[in-house]
């Protein structure tokens, strides 16, 4: 059965810290006289057992409310600049050299870039001008897992090359000083920003391995458009949850993880 290793993994995360104290104040405010069940709901800062987060920009930045192009340029500038830190991390705890990357992978739903941000990450970390690149967009949560699937399918047909995956998500930069709706108030509880970063090759790559992928599944269900994503306003990004997403984890995930598994003989 063919192999993708994985040879080391990064992270890294923005210079500006919110506690969860912070963002559950802020909240209160925003939300005051504009969200009904605002009482009932706010627990779920604390429900979420998160001690603090990093954002992109200081809390001084949410205090007006910025155009779509304010958000987006900021997104290009912090996600390259966040991206080659923890590319760089990856690569060097790996002991890889930027030039023996032969795929690159950005995955990242949080803003636009074209060229991707991939293609500036080339000269900043001096990659091979003949490195493959495959930017991925709009897998929200699962892109991180979704990026080592692709970088593991990738390997499968190329066993003696190596592959940087990047992924980055800078949520904060999507807030939208118009939605007053519950689910703005459970992406303030939650998201945040940051980018992690892996270095990956094949068997024949000779890249010694921390872990292996031998197998991965992708799963789509009917009619789950409408469970996660993004609504695109003038103003930017509007956050989508369906109130039904615990349920369909419940329903679904168990018995899809378990064939998943069956077929591996585990």
């Amino acid at each position: 059965m063919p192999l993708a290793h994985i040879g080391a993994v990064s992270a890294v995360v923005p210079e500006h810290r919110v506690t969860q104290d912070d963002a559950r104040e802020y909240a209160r405010r925003f939300f005051k006289g504009k969200l009904r069940s605002l009482q009932r709901l706010l627990p779920v800062f604390e429900n979420a057992d998160i001690d603090a987060r990093y954002l992109s920009v200081p809390k001084s930045w949410f205090d007006a409310p910025k155009t779509f192009q304010e958000k987006n340029d900021t997104y290009i500038r912090v996600a390259t600049e966040l991206s080659v830190r923890a590319a760089r991390k990856a690569l060097e705890d790996a002991g890889v050299e930027a030039k023996e990357i032969d795929q690159v992978i950005f995955v990242s739903s949080t803003g636009f870039s074209t060229p991707s941000i991939d293609a500036r990450l080339v000269d900043a970390l001096g990659l091979s001008p003949h490195v493959f690149r495959s930017p991925l967009w709009g897998l929200g949560c699962g892109g991180g897992a979704m990026g080592l699937s692709h970088a593991y399918r990738y390997l499968k047909g190329n066993p003696g090359q190596k592959v940087l995956l990047i992924t980055v998500e800078l949520c904060s930069l999507t807030f939208h000083f118009q939605d007053f709706s519950k689910s703005n108030l459970i992406a303030l509880a939650l998201f945040s920003d940051g980018v992690a970063s892996v270095v990956l090759g094949g068997e024949e790559s000779g890249l010694a391995p921390l872990a292996t992928i031998q197998s991965t599944r992708s799963t789509t269900w009917p009619g789950s458009l409408d469970v996660m994503g993004w609504n695109f306003l003038n103003e930017g990004m509007q956050v989508v949850f369906a109130k039904g997403i615990p349920a369909i984890v419940r329903e679904k995930a168990r018995e899809n993880i378990a064939r998943f598994l069956e077929t591996e003989g585990m």
